[in-house]
């Protein structure tokens, strides 16, 4: 199965250069961040660049797959350079493990007293 590589071109201006090197020479960021950032840096055909560089040897330079860097090529045409660098906030509500094991445990309390008014007539609760 063969790759189709898309057109998609990173023109950055002073300021998204500017954070993006600081992001690659200062700090702590996570992986993902710092290899989007290094992937945009190097895809960047703005005036400021003076070298151009193919998928093909940014991917071996940093040791990705060239569908990687359109991914982020793709995302920061569409959505951003805050997006690409962080991601999108999920909107997923994570219930509690405790909360989860109380309602089991209550829902089979209930089945159980349940079962003892149906089987013995009555409850003494």
């Amino acid at each position: 199965m063969s790759y189709i590589q898309r057109k998609y071109i990173i023109t950055l201006s002073t300021d998204e250069r500017n954070e993006l090197e600081s992001i690659t020479s200062k700090g702590k960021h996570k992986s993902q961040k710092y290899q989007n950032a290094l992937i945009l840096l190097n895809c960047d055909e703005s005036e400021y660049k003076k070298k151009k560089y193919t998928n093909e040897i940014i991917s071996g330079i940093l040791n990705i797959s060239m569908r990687k860097i359109d991914h982020v090529k793709k995302r920061f045409v569409e959505d951003g350079l805050e997006i690409t660098l962080n991601g999108i906030e999920s909107e997923r509500v994570y219930e509690k493990k405790l909360m989860v094991i109380l309602k089991h445990i209550l829902l089979h309390l209930a089945v159980l007293i349940h079962q003892k008014v149906i089987v013995s007539g009555h409850c003494d609760y």
